[in-house]
């Protein structure tokens, strides 16, 4: 769940800051959410998910907003992930549950379907939301960011900005050299690493994976497509 948070922090600063088409995408998540900025939405999250670190019982878990002064935007933010009526049996990848992952029991009180999956949807779940708001943006050049936003996804944001970002504070300058893929890139290397760091005799070679593996293949129980 922290790393969850981590990475989200890391994504809504990187789309405010990368580009008017980024800050588009991330200001039209904020609108479909009626929140005012993603620092709201990271804490809406926190009240959402803090149950979940230290359960009070096993087996279900049910969570009871108090009262506070901002109960009433807690509460629609909430009610925007409660699961409907939209529930597939054909649905093998469980997208409806990862997107609506709470059932609502009564009046401020609501069951988590499944922990591991309210947890993904505070990083994981933007993805596939942003994904979706480029798409319908295909007949405006202004903010329509890509065709193949998957790539731009994986490439300025999970190896330039968040794996490297992390790669600088692993090895905050003690070592002898270090070169992330783009700089090397840049100086005509062609099949580089991710990430170079070079202790005296010793090399670390690093590569960046942000796969999506289709629903298909994971239930299909065939090893060699896993493969």
């Amino acid at each position: 769940m922290f790393t969850e948070f981590i990475k989200t922090y890391s994504l809504f600063s990187f789309l405010e800051s990368y580009s008017g088409k980024t800050k588009f995408l991330l200001d039209q998540v904020l609108k479909d959410q009626n929140i005012p900025d993603w620092k709201e939405y990271l804490r809406f999250y926190l009240k959402l998910t803090s149950g979940l670190i230290s359960p009070d019982r096993k087996g279900h878990l049910t969570l009871t907003i108090v009262e506070d002064d901002k109960i009433q935007e807690t509460l629609s933010f909430i009610d925007r992930i409660v699961v409907d009526n939209s529930i597939s049996p054909d649905d093998i990848d469980f997208i409806q549950f990862r997107i609506k992952p709470i059932y609502k029991l009564e009046e401020r009180k609501y069951r988590i379907l499944s922990p591991l999956f309210t947890c993904e949807k505070i990083f994981h779940g933007l993805y596939f939301q942003l994904n979706k708001i480029n798409n319908k943006l295909r007949n405006n050049n202004n903010i329509y960011i890509s065709e193949d936003f998957r790539g731009f996804y994986c490439s300025k944001f999970t190896e330039e900005y968040l794996f490297y970002q992390i790669m600088d504070r692993t090895f905050p300058g003690k070592y002898f050299s270090q070169l992330s893929g783009k700089s090397i890139r840049q100086g005509g290397v062609k099949g580089e690493p991710d990430y170079y760091v070079r202790d005296q005799n010793v090399l670390f070679l690093f590569e960046s994976k942000d796969v999506l593996i289709n629903k298909n293949i994971k239930q299909s129980n065939d090893f060699v497509e896993k493969k």
